[in-house]
């Protein structure tokens, strides 16, 4: 459902969200998963890792300058240094007093 939502939205309601669509991606996303089992981790998962990877690139760079550039560097830097400032902070967090209450 998540990966025909996803679809909508990026072509713009082309791709509609209904059942018959999302049988046909668990349909491809099952032939997918078969043949990278079939062709063992050398190849076939091998493979998809870097089929993925490139795919996670494109998507990077082709928001990187289709969007705000200058936007996209401050947020990731304003994200890298909050989560370096809290990782300690929230690292070690367990809600032990929240948990003594009954």
């Amino acid at each position: 459902m998540q990966l025909n939502s996803g679809l909508r939205i990026v072509t713009g309601g082309l791709i509609e969200e209904n059942i018959t669509n999302q049988t046909y991606l668990i349909g491809l996303v099952i032939i997918f998963a078969i043949v990278s089992v079939l062709t063992g981790i050398k190849n076939g998962s091998r493979r998809l890792s870097e089929l993925t990877f490139i795919l996670a690139n494109t998507v990077l760079l082709v928001v990187f300058f289709v969007d705000d550039w200058k936007f996209c560097l401050n947020t990731f830097c304003d994200v890298t240094f909050k989560y370096l400032q809290f990782i300690i902070q929230l690292g070690g967090r367990t809600d032990s007093f929240a948990q003594s209450i009954p």
